[in-house]
């Protein structure tokens, strides 16, 4: 690769700097030019929407003022006469005023429209309901103009101007032609391809250039936003755009005017050619001057470099003769005082590497004495390591049946505490047992007495039955008697004829009466048969069960001794059992004392260890430095004779 001189680079470093600086300083004058360009194109779009804005306010007094006089002096005509001088005086009003199609006259009651032009209405045609008229009626004060509209005679699109009379009899109402707008606004151009524009507030096209009068523009996508600011910057198809809107209070119309990004460039263009022409020309001066003082300041250095190459050979005899006092001139002295200083440096250079020499010599066989020592040292530091491993490993079996052991006596201490707990709980529970026992023999001692007592009951109630038996069988004697008695009376009725019947009906009540206490009879000796029957039974049951609850005292009173020797066994129990807890309470204190000790002498043996075998590491890294000491006292050796070598190439 072809080496470049400093001229070749300082030369390209100048043509890049000022290619950059040129650049950056073209592209500012420009955006700066471009930014004028934008304000002054802004100012002159917005000059001329005013303008349009100020014409339309003007050409719309005179209109206005025709139907403010008008509504003012007219007056409502009294015959054929006085109507055919109204639309003279009309048709002279209206004539002269561009733009002004017709003027117009309507009265309360009056269903005819008086114009200045010859109309043919239809003939239902009612003024007083068109909404023009209606809405003048309703804002007295106020002129109204009207949406536009498209004349259904002349075809033309048309606003309509309304004011009510000041005397209230009637509207008067003027029919104002739009084509002046494009007249007038087709002639305002903005930059070159730039344009103006008039809508009215629903977004009707008064005047656009691509679009049609009357056409509805509201579906636009900025047209919201056109809406709602006087000024906007948005994209159309690809194409930035500028809108400039004003809102005319007379008509409530919105005019605008419309320029892309290409007008602002087309104005400035023709500059930026220039501006680009000039900066290359001043680069190209630049260069011309740069060559020449480089070129004056390349020759020296020159000479400069020419006697660097011959220090580089080893000569440092010769001196640079530039005695000019401009920074090369500094480089030369310093150089020729650089060349000093090399010549005293290898003079002590060449001494000390001799002197290097003959060091190393006797450092390398010191080390070598060292090494043989220290490998003798590691010897024995390892047998010392092996055995304090040996004993390690002891040491931490010893430390594993400790805490074996530990482990054992927890398992006991738990194992007693669960006996103590299940002995306490058998106490308490032996002690409800013993109480459940006494009130059990309690109660089987009053069921005894109940028994007892109930068996003497049913004694007296079979003794009772007896009795009743008794009576019942006096009482069916009795019965069978009456009854008896009751027959013979009704045969001794039955012969006294006529005068016995009333005898005989009552004997024939007694008779019933007697078979009816004989029915009970019987009735009373069956249930006095079945007591008789139940209550031997009972007393039978009752003896049995007297025998029972003997029998069940007995046995209570045998479980009664049985719980007493229970209770006494489960107390000496809980003696054993204290004693036992206090004995491996002793234990565990001797446990975690040992486990303690022998953790510790596993500690200490771990940090002997360890010890022993940092130290064996660091006299295996003491070894391993002496050795590269060794080495490298071999290698300082050799490079002090090469530097001999080196330094005695050198001419001083």
């Amino acid at each position: 690769m072809k080496k470049k001189s400093i001229r070749t680079k300082l030369i390209g470093l100048l043509v890049v700097a000022l290619t950059i600086i040129m650049t950056f300083s073209s592209v500012m004058i420009i955006n700066l030019f471009k930014e004028e360009i934008e304000t002054m194109l802004q100012e002159e779009t917005v000059e001329k929407v005013a303008f349009l804005n100020t014409f339309l306010d003007n050409y719309l007094e005179t209109p206005i003022a025709l139907v403010e006089h008008t509504a003012t002096h007219v007056i409502v005509p009294a015959n054929e006469e006085e109507k055919a001088i109204l639309h003279t005086q009309l048709q002279a009003k209206a004539e002269g005023i561009q733009g002004v199609l017709g003027l117009h006259v309507a009265y309360d009651g009056d269903p005819l429209l008086y114009s200045s032009e010859a109309l043919t209405l239809a003939s239902d045609y009612d003024a007083n309901t068109r909404e023009w008229y209606i809405e003048a009626k309703e804002n007295p004060t106020e002129i109204l103009v009207t949406d536009p509209y498209v004349d259904a005679i002349t075809g033309k699109l048309i606003v309509g101007v309304s004011k009510m009379m000041s005397n209230g009899q009637g509207v008067v109402t003027l029919d104002l032609d739009l084509a002046f707008l494009e007249n007038i606004a087709s002639t305002i151009i903005v930059g070159d391809t730039g344009y103006t524009f008039v809508f009215d507030q629903n977004g009707k096209v008064l005047y656009h250039p691509n679009f049609e009068q009357g056409e509805l523009v509201t579906d636009v996508p900025f047209y919201e936003a056109f809406m709602e600011t006087n000024y906007l910057e948005t994209e159309d198809e690809g194409t930035h755009i500028y809108i400039n809107r004003f809102f005319n209070e007379t008509m409530n119309w919105q005019i605008g005017s419309i320029y892309t990004e290409s007008d602002i460039d087309s104005a400035y263009k023709d500059s930026v050619s220039s501006i680009v022409a000039i900066n290359t020309i001043c680069i190209v001066v630049l260069l011309m001057i740069f060559f020449v003082i480089v070129t004056r300041i390349i020759r020296p250095l020159k000479q400069v470099m020419a006697h660097a190459q011959d220090v580089a050979q080893g000569d440092l005899t010769k001196q640079v003769m530039i005695q000019t006092t401009d920074e090369i001139g500094q480089l030369s002295a310093s150089f020729n005082g650089m060349t000093t200083s090399l010549q005293t440096m290898v003079r002590s250079v060449d001494e000390t590497s001799t002197r290097l020499h003959h060091f190393t010599t006797d450092v390398s066989s010191s080390v070598e004495e060292n090494v043989q020592s220290i490998h003798q040292v590691v010897g024995h530091i390892q047998a010392v390591s092996e055995q304090s491993k040996d004993q390690l490993v002891a040491t931490q079996d010893v430390q594993h049946i400790v805490q074996h052991m530990g482990q054992q006596v927890d398992q006991i201490a738990q194992n007693v505490n669960e006996v103590r707990t299940a002995s306490a709980k058998a106490e308490q529970e032996t002690l409800s047992g013993v109480e459940m026992v006494t009130a059990v023999r309690q109660q089987m001692q009053q069921i005894a007495t109940y028994a007892q007592e109930t068996a003497i009951n049913f004694n007296e109630l079979i003794t009772v039955a007896n009795h009743i038996q008794s009576f019942s069988e006096g009482i069916s004697g009795i019965a069978a008697q009456t009854n008896l008695l009751a027959l013979n009376a009704s045969i001794e009725a039955a012969r006294a004829g006529e005068h016995g019947k009333s005898f005989a009906v009552v004997a024939e009540e007694v008779r019933k009466l007697a078979e009816q206490t004989n029915t009970s009879a019987s009735e009373i000796q069956t249930l006095v048969a079945t007591i008789q029957k139940t209550g031997a039974v009972a007393n039978d049951s009752m003896k049995e069960s007297g025998d029972a609850v003997q029998d069940g005292l007995e046995k209570i009173a045998d479980a009664h001794e049985r719980f007493i020797v229970i209770q006494h066994v489960m107390l000496t129990l809980a003696t054993r059992v204290n004693e036992a807890e206090t004995m491996l309470a002793q234990l565990n204190d001797s446990k975690e004392t040992a486990i303690e000790a022998v953790s510790h002498i596993t500690e200490t043996t771990k940090e002997v260890s360890q010890n022993i075998e940092h130290v064996a590491a660091t006299t295996e890294e003491q070894n391993m430095s002496m050795e590269q000491m060794a080495i490298a006292a071999e290698q300082l050796a050799q490079q002090a004779q090469q530097l001999q070598a080196l330094i005695r190439r050198f001419t001083v």
